[in-house]
């Protein structure tokens, strides 16, 4: 009796530590950030899940908000004022150049632009950053890849 009381108590932290790792993976999926530090400025960028979107369903699986936020490296300041663009494509293929507007997302200034990107596989993210009184472009490259299920 006592070794079938551990068992079941074994099975049910099993169910338990499975059921915590998906509603993990699920939360992680819902926002996707990735950072890179060129020069003197660390950009953020962020691919919001669809469900944050007020599009229907098949456009928000389709049509993705990307946004950047440009910070003065080793501070939380950020860089306003800068010309943002970036060029969206499946990796390997030309993408789709648009320039990215001012927001504010979190209470901070940030850049946004919306991409289609319809289906699960790689993108390659282009950005280029020109700040205010600045000559040199800035440019990085990121990858993303769907992490939410497409209908």
């Amino acid at each position: 009796m006592r070794l079938r009381n551990v068992i079941l108590r074994s099975f049910r932290f099993a169910w338990i530590a499975i059921f915590l790792f998906l509603t993990a993976s699920i939360a992680a999926a819902e926002e996707i950030r990735q950072r890179q530090v060129v020069g003197d400025v660390e950009i953020v960028l962020s691919v919001p899940h669809a469900a944050d979107s007020s599009e229907s369903d098949t456009e928000s699986q389709t049509k993705h908000h990307l946004v950047i936020w440009l910070f003065k490296n080793g501070t939380s300041k950020t860089i306003e004022g800068a010309h943002v663009k970036a060029d969206v494509g499946e990796v390997g293929f030309a993408g789709m150049e648009k320039i990215f507007k001012p927001v504010i997302v979190d209470g901070k200034s940030a850049y946004s632009g919306v991409f289609a990107m319809p289906d699960r596989v790689a993108y390659r993210i282009n950005v280029q950053i020109k700040r205010p009184g600045e000559l040199r472009v800035i440019e990085a490259t990121f990858e993303y890849r769907h992490h939410h299920k497409l209908r």
